[in-house]
């Protein structure tokens, strides 16, 4: 159990079988990476290339972004450290969410569906991490199951999540992706999944933070273990135990701002090892990561049976009374899931160092509590819906943000604002003042719905997050100039054309490579003009969506007159031969 050799990643999490055709995913986080916003659409599209390149993520954008829908918790989308005009093309899947006041949006779930052999399938992921690049250990569950006739009762707070994550967005979610969000949740709901293993059993899907009477999870037993990388003294009190084993895997800062009376109530506490080291099943060793970000809770419990719970919850009050939060609960054996068998030297006891509350510097807790009022500033500045107006005119495109006056928070000293895009158009903000910001001289390309809020508080430090608004007015043609923009030569085209080719076995049939029958040869451009068209023709008859999707960047490219060059000799004149039979076919079907 929770073996350090046994690593795996989320995007392996999301992948659907092959063959599989993809009809939604549907994720939370409470931060999100923009950057790592790319990861599901290669999971989904089957492609294992790093986000860091541009023309596999194109494809992927293309093919999946329809089906692909990501709630963060608004206030907490990362300012990407380099940009990219490929960030605008997420804007239509991502949802920031409004948490409770006082409380986080802070579920990590991902709900998959896809469709096989006839039968519609599901899977749910339930981890600890949020979607960032972030290196740190982390844990995650993975469920399938198989979409029945009828409700399953289980699933009624994944059914709800569902309700809530439409009714709290800052924006409304477009009418075409609600009502397909709504046929989501009634498949979900009557999701049968299979039990992780044939002696432990799912327990219940424990959603937290939506209102009402919270689920009651019990915490008595013999032994508990509690990992968490945030640590609140009334929550740890209130699962403990005075007359049993009660041991703490967290991080040294978090355990050094206990109280004495709640780490009394600890018999053991640990702290990831620094130096620790794994061998992998080829017996290569590497570093593995230094941060923790896991909350785990196990329960010891009479029979030799134990109780365990995964997913976002940190060991605080807010994480089990008010947050937003989503955990798995499971039952078996404590010989596979007790204490013991988590901790000992087949678990993570390779990992784990004995520690102790040690004095925390005054100025490590100060700084710790200014950057949470800021973030805090943030999350409050995030929630106001804005409004992004586009003009054209013979300078170029112009943008006009508004919105309402941000809510004055006594911590900040400085607000500021710009397209992130365009970093160099950098307004300020009169506190108080409403939003009415202009940034003109925009290329078509350089249109955005994603701006960068920066805070900067009296002490000089600074926060910001990137905020969505409802993007409005004349940007026709603003995606056909994104992508034109990204295709800089030839080659970037070919292997745009080849992706967008092969993404059909996601989404419908792939159609052969291009050129040589041998896989591992490259196909060039040199490819005979006959053999191209048969390619694309044999893609508009066997997956005619990979071929639509492709259609898009086609067309984007000739309508711009190919200003980069990248379309081989005669190619406009092929790809018009081919709509034209595609038309022909339509009509004749």
């Amino acid at each position: 159990m929770l073996a350090p050799k046994d690593r795996t990643t989320l995007v392996e999490h999301l992948r659907p079988p092959d063959g599989a055709k993809v009809t939604r995913l549907v994720g939370t986080t409470f931060t999100l990476d923009l950057i790592a916003a790319f990861l599901p659409a290669l999971a989904i599209t089957g492609d294992d290339t790093d986000v860091g390149d541009s023309i596999p993520v194109l494809a992927a954008l293309r093919n999946s972004i329809g089906v692909i829908d990501i709630f963060p918790q608004c206030g907490q989308i990362a300012v990407p450290r380099s940009t990219s005009r490929l960030l605008s093309l997420l804007e239509p899947a991502i949802h920031p969410v409004v948490a409770p006041p006082a409380r986080l949006f802070h579920p990590k779930v991902w709900m998959l569906l896809w469709e096989n052999d006839g039968a519609s399938h599901a899977r749910l992921v339930v981890a600890t991490r949020n979607l960032t690049l972030s290196h740190s250990w982390d844990v995650v569950v993975s469920l399938d199951g198989r979409v029945t006739p009828r409700d399953v009762a289980g699933n009624s707070g994944l059914s709800s999540l569902v309700d809530y994550l439409l009714s709290h967005t800052v924006t409304p979610v477009s009418t075409g992706r609600v009502r397909l969000l709504r046929e989501f949740q009634r498949a979900i709901a009557r999701v049968e999944w299979q039990e992780p293993d044939r002696d432990v059993a799912l327990h219940a899907i424990h959603v937290l933070g939506l209102g009402g009477q919270p689920p009651r999870i019990d915490f008595g037993g013999s032994r508990r273990l509690i990992i968490s990388p945030f640590l609140g003294d009334d929550a740890l009190l209130g699962m403990a135990s005075d007359r049993h084993p009660n041991t703490l895997v967290s991080t040294q800062g978090a355990i050094d701002k206990l109280k004495p009376r709640t780490a009394a109530a600890l018999t053991d506490m640990y702290i990831l090892n620094p130096d620790a080291a794994v061998a992998d099943d080829t017996n290569a060793v590497s570093s593995l990561p230094a941060a923790l970000h896991a909350k785990l809770y196990v329960v010891d419990q009479p029979r030799a049976r134990s109780r365990m719970l995964v997913g976002s919850a940190n060991a605080t009050h807010a994480g089990f009374n008010g947050n937003v939060e989503v955990l798995l609960e499971f039952s078996g054996p404590t010989k596979l899931i007790g204490v013991e068998q988590v901790t000992g030297k087949d678990g993570l006891g390779s990992l784990l160092v004995s520690t102790k509350p040690e004095e925390a510097p005054a100025e490590v807790v100060e700084d710790d509590e200014t950057a949470r009022r800021l973030a805090g500033a943030l999350r409050m500045l995030a929630s106001r819906p804005l409004a992004a107006t586009v003009s054209h005119s013979d300078n170029g495109y112009t943008l006009a943000l508004s919105g309402p006056a941000p809510a004055s928070s006594s911590d900040v000293s400085r607000l500021e604002c710009w397209p992130l895009t365009v970093p160099r158009q950098r307004h300020d903000l009169a506190s108080g003042s409403a939003v009415d910001l202009t940034f003109t001289d925009l290329a078509l390309e350089d249109v955005t719905a994603l701006f960068v809020f920066s805070v900067t508080g009296h002490a000089g430090m600074s926060r910001s997050t990137v905020v969505i608004a409802d993007l409005r007015g004349e940007r026709q043609g603003r995606v056909d100039a994104i992508v034109t923009s990204m295709i800089s030569n030839a080659n970037d085209f070919q292997r745009l054309l080849e992706l967008l080719l092969s993404f059909g076995g996601r989404f419908g049939s792939a159609p052969p490579p291009l050129g040589d029958d041998d896989a591992d040869v490259t196909p060039s451009w040199e490819t005979p003009r006959n053999e191209l068209f048969e390619v694309l023709m044999r893609a508009a008859a066997d997956g005619p969506d990979s071929l639509d999707r492709l259609s898009g960047v086609v067309e984007s490219i000739i309508r711009a007159h190919d200003p980069n060059k990248v379309l081989p000799d005669g190619f406009t004149e092929l790809w018009n031969a081919v709509s034209s039979a595609r038309g022909r076919r339509a009509d004749d079907e």
